[in-house]
């Protein structure tokens, strides 16, 4: 059983889990558009019911509130901390083997550059404590009823569907508007994964019989400021980026990186997608859920960050970038055929009834 499957991860691993071979009992608000998974409509935060419905062997929860500059704060990460709680009693009481839970590197006390699962965990927001304090719950529950229990630390991700205000959107939208980019004096170093990657990486947990925590990132460090003089070259507006004009936020921790051991030598996983190909993937990204014209890339360092990739890695991007684009693009003419649909009955009821006005006029 997944939840959270239509998440910003949770669409990713979905897809991981099915080509590896299971069954996906597939647990979300609404259902999401593959076929091939078991779909469930349902609020957890309301009760956990389909649990024992579905008595599934292996859970990855990965459900959670997540809107983009609210959820650090947000009275949200209680809640969810308690309905997490009660779907993994619900599932060890039916019989569940191996559950994978998705926490955060906001746990740790951002004090250090490398942070191995050993670092010490005092985290800064309610969000960073309530992950943490759920971890410190569910692994004692899960050792006394003899569950295996991985927990997957998430560090900073990047792909479809991701907010427009996290990092790489709020630079490629104004970009491909002609507008100017604000950021920090980028410094910052952090650890950037793909969210495709990610969710192949709790498949593999999943399918491991690693236990406790384990660092979900790519264990490479880059600055911010290099990462958008990527974006902003291959969108050919160096000129539009303003590095350093926006203050560095208070407390802002220089640099936030995993150490992956864990995920590489004993889960088995490395990312698939490098820091070579993360402007373009970015790019795409954004443009898998921006309608509208896009501009003209520079094709010779897009071709030389495409040729750095594996061919048939590469090819398998290019094409699912072009079915978020279909999917997109296929809900925008959805709308607009409504639209016209609507209009085109208000105008047919218009003449009609102009028609039979002239005849009963006479």
């Amino acid at each position: 059983m997944l939840t959270g499957a239509t998440g910003f991860v949770g669409r990713h691993a979905l897809t991981a889990l099915i080509e590896a071979g299971h069954e996906v009992h597939a647990v979300a608000r609404r259902r999401g558009p593959d076929s091939r998974a078991i779909w469930h409509e349902v609020d957890l935060l309301t009760g956990c019911d389909v649990v024992g419905d579905v008595k599934p062997e292996i859970l990855v929860h990965l459900a959670w509130y997540a809107e983009h500059g609210k959820f650090w704060t947000s009275v949200e990460n209680v809640r969810w901390v308690e309905a997490s709680l009660a779907l993994l009693r619900a599932f060890a009481a039916g019989g569940g083997a191996r559950a994978v839970m998705a926490g955060t590197c906001a746990e740790y006390e951002w004090s250090r550059e490398v942070y191995p699962e050993s670092a010490r965990q005092r985290p800064a927001t309610l969000y960073g404590a309530a992950k943490h304090g759920l971890q410190v719950v569910a692994s004692a529950f899960a050792e006394q009823v003899d569950l295996s229990l991985a927990w997957g630390r998430l560090f900073f991700l990047y792909g479809p569907f991701e907010a427009p205000g996290r990092f790489v959107p709020s630079l490629v939208l104004p970009l491909l508007r002609r507008e100017s980019a604000r950021m920090t004096e980028g410094s910052q170093r952090r650890d950037f994964l793909h969210a495709a990657d990610a969710g192949a990486a709790f498949a593999a947990l999943a399918d491991s019989p690693v236990t406790g925590a384990v660092n979900v990132a790519s264990g490479t460090a880059v600055a911010l400021r290099d990462l958008a003089r990527q974006i902003a070259q291959l969108l050919d507006g160096d000129e539009l980026l303003q590095i350093g004009a926006r203050p560095m936020p208070e407390g802002e921790p220089s640099a936030l990186v995993a150490d992956v051991r864990r995920l590489r030598e004993e889960v088995g996983w490395s990312p698939k997608i490098g820091l070579g190909f993360a402007a373009v993937a970015a790019i795409c990204a954004v443009f898998a859920v921006v309608p509208g014209s896009y501009p003209t890339l520079k094709l010779r360092p897009l071709r030389r960050r495409y040729l750095a990739a594996e061919e048939e890695f590469t090819r398998l991007r290019l094409l699912d970038t072009r079915i978020a684009m279909c999917q997109e693009t296929d809900g925008h003419l959805a709308i607009k055929a409504a639209l016209i649909t609507a209009a085109s009955i208000a105008l047919g009821t218009a003449v009609v009834l102009t028609v039979l006005a002239a005849t009963l006029g006479h």
